[in-house]
């Protein structure tokens, strides 16, 4: 029971939008739809946010109320049917009533059962990782705060992705070649770095990412950029490691994270 639950609200929201859409176009408002088909407000909300659907009989008035046709508000395309389907479809018709219904409880359970399953798959190989608005410089330098106000972010599973603490977005040219401007980086936090690995580091209460040296932090960029060699009033802080950028293959798609959130 708890797995339909989950799930059900996303099977139901595509035929809610549709009956939306569908309504503005018609320059209806909800109370006015309500009307027509002699339901409350309320049922017309919870059909367009998914959290309830029109039962079978009410399709064919909503239909009606709405002058469209059955197929355009379920989003069936007949033109792409194949005839697996086109016959799946006509001994549907055959069927009493009854029987269509169960049918139709039939591929909803099936359907909302493979849709836990990807949620589940998702969710395995996936993870949220903490990012900060704050944006570290990759040139003349950012604050970076500490305010703890942060969003999360949606990231496959990977070696990196695992040890990272925080993303932190790359402003600046700085580091060019090796991370540009826009760049959000996958950053671990650290007490130490080695000689030529590259940090995110505080300095003068702004937050820069340089390679990390004993004798200062380096710019990749040295044609424009000098090396900064930290005097001990400069307040300097190592927030962490970089393991490297977030590349748009760790990012999943818009129609993964609309199903994981």
């Amino acid at each position: 029971m708890a797995k339909a639950k989950q799930t059900t609200v996303e099977q139901r929201s595509d035929l809610g939008e549709r009956i939306r859409m569908i309504r503005q176009k018609r320059g209806l408002n909800q109370p006015q739809l309500a009307e027509r088909l002699g339901v409350t407000k309320n049922a017309i909300t919870n059909w367009e946010t998914g959290f309830s659907r029109p039962d079978l009989g009410t399709i064919p008035r909503l239909c009606e109320a709405l002058n469209v046709s059955a197929d355009t508000l379920l989003g069936i395309r007949r033109e792409h049917l194949s005839e697996g389907e086109k016959q799946h479809l006509a001994a549907w018709r055959e069927l009493t009533a009854g029987e269509q219904r169960s049918v139709d409880t039939l591929i909803l359970s099936l359907a909302e059962n493979r849709q836990y399953d990807r949620i589940q798959h998702l969710r395995a190989t996936s993870l949220r990782i903490r990012w900060s608005p704050d944006k570290v410089c990759a040139g003349a330098g950012n604050p970076l705060g500490d305010s703890g106000e942060a969003e999360a972010l949606w990231l496959r599973r990977c070696a990196e992705t695992e040890r990272a603490d925080e993303v932190i977005t790359v402003t600046g040219d700085s580091m060019e070649p090796t991370y540009h401007d826009g760049d959000d980086l996958l950053v671990a936090y650290a007490k130490e770095l080695r000689e030529g690995e590259i940090g995110v580091f505080v300095l003068n209460g702004e937050g820069t990412v340089k390679e990390y040296r004993a004798d200062g932090l380096y710019p990749h960029n040295r044609a424009c950029y000098p090396v900064i060699r930290p005097q001990p009033e400069d307040g300097l802080r190592l927030v962490g490691r970089v393991l490297g950028r977030v590349t748009d293959s760790l990012r999943l798609t818009d129609e993964e994270l609309r199903i994981i959130s």
